[in-house]
């Protein structure tokens, strides 16, 4: 699942829950057994996100110091200077 599939489940996830807010009282031992089931399957969803935050964090992170790094090599040199090589 890719990172905008998983943001649409979440999304829509979220409306079900809503919509099933009125019928609580109505909700059996049994359903509850499921429910509590799902939320326990649920945490793999969770871990996976913050796994997916985290990697995005460290991606950021590389990039930041790559960029730092290929800056101190590019050095900005005047049109008018000279270079001048000392052989011995």
């Amino acid at each position: 699942m890719d990172t905008d599939e998983l943001v649409a489940f979440v999304e829509r996830r979220e409306e079900i829950v809503c919509a099933m807010k009125p019928y609580l009282s109505m909700i059996s031992s049994k359903d509850k057994q499921i429910i509590d089931q799902m939320l326990k399957d649920e945490q793999v969803i969770v871990d996976r996100m913050y796994e997916l935050k985290n990697e995005a964090g460290e991606w950021l992170q590389n990039l930041s110091t790559v960029r730092v790094q290929q800056n101190a090599y590019k050095q900005s040199f005047s049109v008018d200077s000279l270079f001048i090589d000392h052989r011995k």
